[in-house]
């Protein structure tokens, strides 16, 4: 088996480093230009309520001193899933649709637009919505969480949700972030050169020094002679 010298290897990329640089450069170039001029940039807006307090009824008109008990957190605890799934039901879809005249959004699209997630180990509901338009999906995330809010209490006869911020409208696109394109475009660039590189190197079995003769002829190289230019 034939060894690799790794020096070797090294210094083909070093003599060929100006080609590892074009590739990077052109790699990081066309990145960035797709990501600017021919993504389709989204924007999220995301609203955050929290999980605060469990009553027995809306409706009972009892006054609770207490404060928040275990019995709310797991209460609560339990509840969080649902109320993810819940809050891209089709009943609150439909009335967002409504309420705010989305005629141009169907029912399936807003639902893909949509999503509710929850931070581990806290009683904390995030409502992210992605659309094209920012002034859009800041209003659909904002009014799905007071579509959503009523509902429960409708539903579970609880008031154990409230809103803790509202969306705000985003500045800059979600799904576009030039320096991390940059970086991942000119890590591409890098590794494609050294690989073609190396393959020139690995396919090149042209003999240009006397280890190359051992290796290849396995012959001992007696001597070597200079090599003197004449004027």
């Amino acid at each position: 088996m034939e060894e690799i010298d790794i020096k070797e290897f090294l210094k083909a990329y070093a003599q060929r480093w100006y080609i590892i640089m074009l590739a990077i450069m052109l790699c990081a170039t066309v990145g960035v230009t797709y990501s600017k001029m021919f993504k389709e940039p989204k924007y999220t807006a995301t609203a955050t309520m929290l999980l605060a307090k469990s009553s027995e009824s809306v409706n009972s008109g009892a006054v609770d001193n207490q404060g928040i008990t275990t019995t709310d957190i797991t209460i609560n605890n339990q509840l969080i899933a649902t109320y993810q799934v819940l809050a891209q039901s089709s009943n609150v879809v439909r009335e967002v649709l409504d309420n705010l005249n989305l005629t141009d959004v169907k029912e399936d699209e807003l639902k893909s637009m949509i999503k509710v997630t929850s931070k581990t180990g806290t009683q904390v509901i995030q409502v992210s919505v992605t659309d094209t338009n920012p002034y859009r999906a800041t209003r659909i995330a904002n009014e799905v969480t007071n579509v959503f809010i009523k509902q429960i209490k409708e539903w579970y006869k609880m008031d154990n949700i409230n809103i803790v911020d509202q969306a705000e409208q985003p500045e800059y696109p979600s799904n576009i972030n030039t320096k991390k394109t940059l970086l991942i475009s000119a890590a591409i660039g890098f590794i494609l050169s050294v690989g073609i590189l190396t393959l020139i190197k690995l396919l090149d079995n042209t003999i240009n020094s006397a280890k190359d003769i051992e290796r290849e002829l396995g012959l001992p190289v007696l001597s070597e002679l200079p090599l003197v230019k004449f004027n």
